[in-house]
């Protein structure tokens, strides 16, 4: 079965609306977030222009990033209710982790460090 394509023209709509405006909120450009999410600027204004939809996988990319659901990305909710309840503080400490292959006791105290300063 084929969706209408009113409807995903509107689900585009919504999700490049969001897209931009969670970038916005970082302060953030269009090259630091294609870079970070590791996606061709070009895609990423087609985007947040509504001209076309990511794929599951790059939506998910998304949502990731800015601690948010694919639902409320695509236009469920009106406001960031859906948001995921990580900051991204500890989110970023994760990814840094990972990638530096630091120990589950060094992240643990980056977390409780990250805890202590956000008070």
């Amino acid at each position: 079965m084929r969706s209408h394509p009113a409807y995903q023209d509107e689900t585009a709509k919504i999700f490049g609306e969001r897209v931009k405006m969670l970038r916005r909120k970082k302060e953030m450009s269009m090259d630091e977030l294609s870079l970070d999410l590791g996606i061709a600027k070009s895609n990423l204004s087609k985007y947040e222009n509504g001209v076309t939809a990511p794929t599951l996988d790059t939506a998910r990319k998304f949502a990731n990033y800015f601690c948010v659901t694919i639902d409320w990305l695509a236009g469920g909710g009106e406001s960031e209710e859906a948001t995921a309840t990580i900051p991204q503080a500890y989110v970023e400490v994760a990814r840094n982790a990972i990638s530096v292959n630091i120990s589950a006791e060094q992240l643990v105290d980056a977390v409780e460090f990250i805890s202590k300063i956000r008070k």
